[in-house]
């Protein structure tokens, strides 16, 4: 999986084909509050696109700035994906009415769009979310993303059409065990999720 993400990467390098592993370096980590303005600024680099799919709705400047400030960092569970040291994706668990669910949220950035950091940031959250005893992670994402309905597909979702939208319920099963560590939310912040 690393060599064809790398190589779908290095475009974005210049195509340097003497770019090895070591050169780019990609890590999955919990973000904090000392991270809220990479965070912010990933948000704002997001395509007026992008940003109708994360969000669901158009999302000016004012709009995202509003959303990162308001964030409480104590009760967030965020993660990033970091290419280079540089924060180009993020997935959001967020809590639903019934404790034992949560909705995924995620955002790639346009150049790192069909890349594998999406399905990285969902495969690090589910993990999370089961680490955290949760039942069923939902995915809500928007009729023509199709990105995210193979994604959801090949994850086994229940698929239920919603209007302009589509809901993607992924049961995570706690017999399967999982090694036991830490979630990546309370994890000093230099670990990163293994690549």
């Amino acid at each position: 999986m690393f060599k064809s993400m790398r190589n779908r990467l290095l475009p974005h390098f210049g195509g340097d084909p003497a770019l090895t592993r070591t050169d780019l370096r990609l890590k999955v980590r919990a973000l904090t509050r000392r991270d809220a303005d990479r965070y912010e600024n990933h948000l704002l680099r997001l395509s007026d696109e992008d940003r109708r799919a994360r969000f669901f709705a158009a999302m000016n400047d004012e709009a995202i700035l509003r959303y990162t400030r308001g964030r409480d960092w104590n009760s967030s569970t965020i993660l990033g994906a970091f290419v280079n040291d540089a924060l180009r994706g993020a997935g959001e668990i967020a809590p639903m009415s019934d404790a034992s669910r949560v909705e995924l949220a995620v955002s790639v950035e346009g150049p790192y769009q069909n890349v594998a950091l999406g399905r990285l940031l969902v495969a690090a959250l589910l993990v999370e979310a089961r680490l955290g005893h949760l039942t069923e992670a939902r995915l809500v994402f928007l009729r023509e993303n199709r990105t995210m309905l193979e994604l959801a597909r090949d994850l086994g979702a229940r698929l239920t059409p919603q209007g302009g939208m589509i809901e993607g319920a992924v049961a995570l099963d706690q017999r399967d065990p999982l090694p036991v560590r830490p979630r990546l939310s309370e994890r000093p912040q230099d670990q990163s999720f293994p690549s």
